[in-house]
């Protein structure tokens, strides 16, 4: 081979080897593989500040020929690559690695998707790739026999990463019965790591023993559910690497309600009624019996639900001595709809589903709908000839109701405006399914070159309905449908239903689009749908105090009405955010111990940008323990309140806060002297006058807040015949001068009642019954470990009659007229009315029983009830001038 040849190959060779190199680059910078190039995005990143947090976003925009591509930040699919390794960089095969959508709290989701959790097994090598929609932020996490599981969170399409596996740590827990030490078999337990959210649930053997293995090291909490028991959360424990961790864990059999449910036309007991208090859920058996078990000593709320009658709900105190209560439940029959299911061919639909929804307005997609909890058990599926049948709906004259149909192979179906007035209805429809209609479109930007990789979310107007919030996963919004733009902007959507729909557009770094009240029609296809989106421009700012001087870490929040970012400030107070649409904008800035400010069409001047002045406030901090064991209370609420001269001096709540988990609380609020408010459930209400609040004295010893345990007033209400009565309102009030009633409670059932978080001394107990004249109860005194104990029987009826002679409205005479200074027209001296007044009446009982109860709020003082010897009443008309007043006891009265 000549010399000559060899040189022109190897000419040939590095041309080649250039150009590819060329073009590598080339569609790095334009398309963004999956594959590689993961530096040189990283290199080529706009910022948009958002929380703080720096977030990353690779170029979408594919170049119009003939023009400058855009400088668009657009997200794009990207993969995300890595390995999984024990501690010593040794390679775990087939391991568990698993990606999960998980947008950080306070940050924006630009995923393509709505929804993304996928699992896959590493290879021989440990190593693994996913191909992630782009604009999402994930949690991946990895797991293995004989380790801990690893996690990393704030993932992004583009990133290289490596999870390490340590050994796992051991728990061995033992659930045993809280008064009789015997241990407790399946009993569900689950146990949360506060590394990650990591989650693992286990059901309790038969000796009580639950073993859970390869645990992360770190702190946990655990928690215990079982049927017949209270369920027990909260249980700290810690657990260290390889090492083994006991714990005992005690369940409290608690207190049960039981019952009866009857309907309520023929009082015949309804078996397989569904009574649930909570999460706990039990059936009644043939004769309509049931017990609930493990409940907490606090008032719980009953709701019973059974196939054709209406749901109920009720309250049930056990928050007394009381180890159980009983009830009966009368269920009434509702009103029926049924029907069938058919395709465009007229044939039956077999498995779709079908759920009511209640609704306002008769045209489509102006109407709202939302789910009530009266028929929110209302489901029904459609048989093998598209058959259906859904009874038990509550009648509402002033609403109407919506049935939606679902099915996988059609678009949904909305049967709209069916009224239901009387519980003896039976609406029969025939509901039509459709293959769905389409929504298309482009998005674009202000010079029509396409935006690729665009999040677009598409909602029906006005559906209300309950998402889905398990403790294990984030929420999931229902009524959302989310597509990405391609290369030349296009977006579709399919498969919809008749309605009006709302699109919203986002892309980093451009604005927001908005296309509302997009109507489709059955089966139709709505195209050309164009979305315009606006560049962003960087925008700069700085905070002050009201010294002048700078202030760091101070969010900042800056909105437009295309769009919005975030940022934190530096250490001399200013902020920067790299795109956000053209302003003015609305501005927000907090901090603590300062006041939020909030600005409205703002607009930068000079070369630092937007100027905002926060104010200094106090912080009052401090904890909440109980006064006899110094233990923090871990669930207990305070405020802040303080006189407000412009609402007539009346007092006004000016912060609240609750605990957390030590008992510790911050509240913050303007210089001023505030009265402080503390309760808790089974405490006294605390209540401290003139505490000050003041930011010149940020040093001031945290508060101590000491909560007594608190006393108790129970008992039983009875009517005049003997029997239960659960129609009495009770009211208490300490027995000292100018004290005012306050609402305790009302009789339940079987005419039980119970008053807490008492402190000890005498009080006076009132009894208002409907129909019955008032009682009250003095000398009642709460001390003790047990409830003071109060047992009345309701007296019967007595009116009084009251009759008053109407006299003839007073005539003008005959031409009698006056006459204006004006000369305007005579009018008669005493105009006839055109109808007879109706006096009003007032009784007084001449012995100081008390007739009626008035809400008092008086400034700076105790709001309350104030009983009254004193009643109002109307007279009625000419044609009945008697009136009958009722509820008076026996005794002397002045009218």
């Amino acid at each position: 081979m000549s010399t000559r040849l060899v040189l022109c190959l190897c000419v040939l060779a590095f041309g080649a080897g250039g150009f590819g190199v060329w073009r590598l680059l080339a569609q790095d910078d334009v398309a963004a593989p999956e594959t590689g190039g993961a530096e040189s995005r990283r290199s080529r990143t706009a910022v948009l500040y958002e929380n703080g947090a720096a977030a990353e976003s690779a170029p979408a925009s594919r170049p119009v020929e003939g023009e400058a591509p855009p400088e668009s930040v657009a997200p794009q699919p990207g993969s995300v690559r890595g390995r999984v390794v024990d501690r010593g960089g040794i390679p775990l095969p087939a391991a568990k690695v698993r990606a999960r959508l998980h947008t950080p709290p306070g940050e924006r989701s630009y995923a393509l998707v709505s929804a993304y959790d996928v699992e896959r097994e590493a290879d021989a090598e440990g190593r693994f790739a996913f191909d992630v929609p782009g604009g999402g932020v994930y949690r991946f996490s990895a797991e293995s026999e004989g380790f801990a599981p690893s996690f990393k969170d704030s993932v992004r399409p583009g990133d290289d990463i490596e999870l390490i596996l340590d050994v796992g740590a051991v728990l061995v827990a033992t659930l045993v019965d809280k008064t009789t030490g015997k241990p407790v078999a399946a009993a569900d337990f689950t146990l949360r790591s506060t590394a990650g959210g990591f989650v693992k649930k286990r059901r309790s053997e038969a000796d009580g023993r639950v073993e859970i293995r390869d645990l992360p090291a770190g702190a946990a909490v655990v928690a215990a559910d079982h049927a017949d028991y209270v369920p027990r959360t909260g249980v700290e424990t810690t657990f260290e690497v390889g090492a083994v961790t006991t714990l005992s864990v005690e369940l409290d059999p608690g207190k049960s309600i039981k019952g009866q449910v009857l309907s309520a036309d023929e009082q015949r007991p309804i078996e397989g009624a569904v009574v649930a208090v909570g999460k706990k859920k039990v059936a009644t058996d043939a004769a309509g019996r049931f017990t609930v078990k493990g409940l907490a000593p606090q008032s719980h709320g009953v709701q019973t639900t059974a196939e054709g009658f209406l749901a109920n709900e009720r309250q049930i105190s056990l928050a007394g001595t009381r180890q159980f209560a009983e009830s009966e439940i009368y269920l009434d029959r509702g009103a029926t709809v049924k029907g069938r299911v058919i395709n465009e061919r007229g044939e039956g639909v077999a498995g779709a589903e079908l759920k009511l929804f209640e609704s306002w307005g008769n045209r489509v997609g102006e109407e709202s709908m939302w789910e009530d909890w009266s028929s929110r058990h209302l489901k029904a599926k459609t048989g093998e000839d598209g058959a259906f049948r859904i009874a038990g709906i509550m009648p509402q004259e002033w609403s109407q109701r919506t049935l939606r149909v679902r099915h996988p192979d059609y678009a949904d179906a909305f049967e709209r405006a069916m009224k239901i007035a009387k519980k003896e209805d039976e609406v029969y429809v025939l509901v039509t399914m459709r293959v769905g209609g389409a929504i298309s479109g482009r998005v674009t930007d202000d010079q029509a070159r396409p935006i690729s990789g665009a999040r677009v979310e598409l909602r029906i107007n006005n559906l209300w309905e309950h998402g889905s919030n398990d403790d294990d996963e984030p929420w999931v919004e229902k009524n959302l449908r989310v597509a990405g733009t391609d290369a030349d902007g296009a977006f579709s959507f399919v498969g919809l239903s008749e309605g009006k729909y709302n699109l919203r557009v986002e892309a980093k770094g451009w604005s927001t689009g908005f296309k509302g009240d997009l109507a489709l029609q059955k089966g139709a296809r709505l195209e050309a749908v164009h979305v315009t989106l606006e560049k962003g421009e960087p925008l700069v700012g700085y905070v002050v105090d009201g010294d002048e001087k700078p202030l760091a870490a101070v969010n900042v929040h800056v909105s437009t009405k295309n769009g919005w970012a975030a940022a934190l400030t530096d250490a001399e107070g200013t902020f920067r955010i790299e795109t956000i649409p053209k302003g003015p904008y609305d501005v927000s800035a907090s901090k603590t111990g300062y006041a939020s400010v909030q600005l409205r069409k703002q607009m930068p001047s000079g070369d630092r940008g937007l100027r905002i002045v926060v104010k200094r406030q106090g912080v009052l901090s401090g904890k909440v323990i109980d006064a006899a064991t110094k233990q923090p209370i871990r669930e207990a609420w305070l405020t802040l309140e303080k006189e407000e001269p412009r609402w007539g001096n009346q007092m006004r709540q000016w912060a609240y806060a609750s605990v957390d988990k030590t008992g510790a609380f911050k509240l913050q609020a303007e210089t001023a002297r505030y009265r402080l408010s503390c309760h808790s459930q089974g405490y006294v209400r605390f209540r401290k006058e003139d505490v000050a609040v003041d930011p010149d004295k940020p040093d001031q010893e945290p508060l101590v807040v000491e909560l007594k345990r608190g006393g108790a007033i129970e008992g039983f209400v009875r009517g005049p015949d003997g029997k239960p009565d659960s129609a009495t309102t009770v009211y208490w009030r300490r027995d000292e001068p100018n004290a005012r009633y306050q609402h305790a409670a009302n009789s339940e059932m079987d005419g039980y009642f119970f008053c807490g978080d008492l402190d000890a001394g005498n009080y006076e107990v009132l009894f208002q019954r409907p129909g019955l004249p008032t009682i009250v109860q003095n000398g009642v005194f709460v001390g003790g470990d047990k409830p003071a104990q109060v047992d009345v029987q309701l007296r019967g009826e007595t009116s009084l009659s009251l009759a008053i002679v109407y006299l003839e409205a007073p005539k003008s005479p005959d031409g009698e007229r006056l006459t204006s200074n004006e000369g305007a027209p005579a009018q008669p001296r005493n105009p006839a009315p055109r109808r007879p007044p109706r006096p009003r009446v007032w009784v007084e009982s001449l012995s100081g029983a008390p007739l009626s109860l008035d809400w008092q709020n008086p400034s700076g003082g105790e709001e309350g009830f104030v009983a009254s010897p004193k009643r109002w009443v109307w007279m009625g008309n000419a044609a009945q001038p008697r009136t009958l007043l009722r509820d008076l006891p026996v005794g002397r009265y002045l009218v």
